[in-house]
């Protein structure tokens, strides 16, 4: 049986609209580029002011805090409007009542590199990168043990009885990288890799296990947008050692003048190469594999919903809140996440992020503990999940050129 990994299995995808797993484009495409209505101030044109051509007024840039409202980190986050192509024209009408017309171009607007409906502009480039600490703890409780003959479960270092819990721990340290590019405004594509360093623990024994356990490619689009309403859809394929699964993500936003209210929807199809998953640990006397058996079939399909907000406090600072629910085949889970970020300039932003199981149907449901051994596989007890627990905390840089 090959080891497949807590991903695959619903286990740390708590949050998918900003899981940890896949940091960009499960959560984030952008607003659409505007432009700031902005009263021109205009000063009477004078000997010592420079010469404005065809003109007899020159410009007064609209400032704050003394410097270019357009490309500082304290504008990040200005509500745009009104500018809707690459090179837009607005017009605007100048205190003394006289018209101007003014040409910005929309490339070099600032971006919101972390807003959950971020995506790269055309010919542009993204790079994500993550680093994560997941755990994730559950105990199985013996309620019968099918063969008194073969009792290799070992609690407090003594054959199990009925009763006993054999605890099982798992950690792991994922490090994901994804770059994307922006083939449209609204169009891009991407690829993304995952790299885990894991260990287990599970009656007495002790595994590790390390590689490059995830890897998939995937477009992304935002359909419709205004003022208010921003919209996007992507569909992502992605392959592991003992999986492979397409993952459908449709959002929807509504955007206010500091938050942006969304909810995202999104459906894993999963193909697994053996009937029957769960976790446990590997045996390195002789290579016998036992394993809490999670969930059967080869093929199914799992949802899962988010809720959340996203503000923005207009100095570099953002905070997103989310909670999500979902049905991952042999267990509901909803849980709750929160990330803190702050853009230091038009290019980098930093993450910090957390998120937690908040009820997990699994406990106290019923399953066999099997050993596997040269192919031949065999059930040793039955017994409940009891007191799981998980959660997973890491960091993100964001890089935009």
């Amino acid at each position: 049986m090959k080891k497949v990994s807590l991903l695959a299995l619903g286990l740390f995808s708590v949050g998918v609209a900003n899981a940890a797993s896949y940091p960009s484009y499960q959560a984030n495409l952008t607003q659409k580029a505007q432009q700031p209505k902005q009263n021109i101030e205009w000063n009477k044109y004078n000997a010592s002011n420079q010469t404005v051509a065809g003109s007899a007024y020159a410009v007064q840039e609209p400032t704050r805090g003394g410097a270019n409202m357009y490309y500082t980190p304290s504008s990040i986050y200005d509500d745009y409007d009104g500018c809707k192509t690459s090179n837009c024209e607005t017009t605007v009408k100048a205190k003394n009542y006289r018209d101007k017309t003014t040409t910005t171009t929309t490339k070099n607007r600032e971006k919101t590199l972390l807003h959950p409906f971020f995506m790269p502009g055309e010919g542009a480039f993204v790079s994500s990168t993550e680093a994560a600490f997941h755990k994730y703890d559950l105990d199985f409780k013996v309620g019968a043990i099918l063969d008194p003959l073969d009792n290799p479960l070992l609690v407090n270092g003594n054959p199990a009885v009925v009763g006993d819990v054999a605890e099982w721990r798992g950690k792991s340290l994922d490090i994901t990288q994804e770059f994307g590019v922006g083939i449209t405004d609204n169009f891009a594509i991407f690829v993304v890799g995952l790299y885990h360093d894991s260990d287990y623990k599970f009656i007495g024994l002790k595994e590790s296990d390390s590689g490059l356990d995830d890897y998939g490619v995937g477009v992304t689009y935002r359909p419709y947008e205004d003022s208010k309403i921003v919209t996007r859809t992507s569909l992502m394929y992605t392959k592991q050692d003992a999986s492979s699964q397409f993952v459908l993500d449709g959002r929807v936003g509504y955007k206010m003048q500091m938050s942006t209210l969304y909810a995202a929807a999104d459906v894993y199809i999963a193909m697994y190469d053996d009937e029957e998953r769960g976790i446990g640990v590997v045996n390195p006397a002789d290579a016998a594999q036992y394993i809490i058996v999670l969930e059967d079939g080869k093929n199914h399909v799992y949802v899962e919903g988010t809720v959340g907000v996203f503000t923005a406090f207009g100095n570099g600072l953002s905070l997103d809140l989310s909670t999500a629910i979902g049905d991952f085949g042999w267990h509901q889970k909803w849980g709750a996440r929160a990330d803190l970020g702050y853009q230091f300039n038009k290019y980098v932003a930093l993450d910090v992020f957390g998120s937690m199981v908040l009820w997990d149907s699994g406990d106290g449901d019923n399953m066999t503990l099997e050993r596997v051994y040269q192919g031949v596989r065999k059930q040793l007890y039955t017994g409940k999940i009891d007191n799981s627990s998980e959660y997973n905390v890491g960091v993100g840089l964001k890089i935009y050129f």
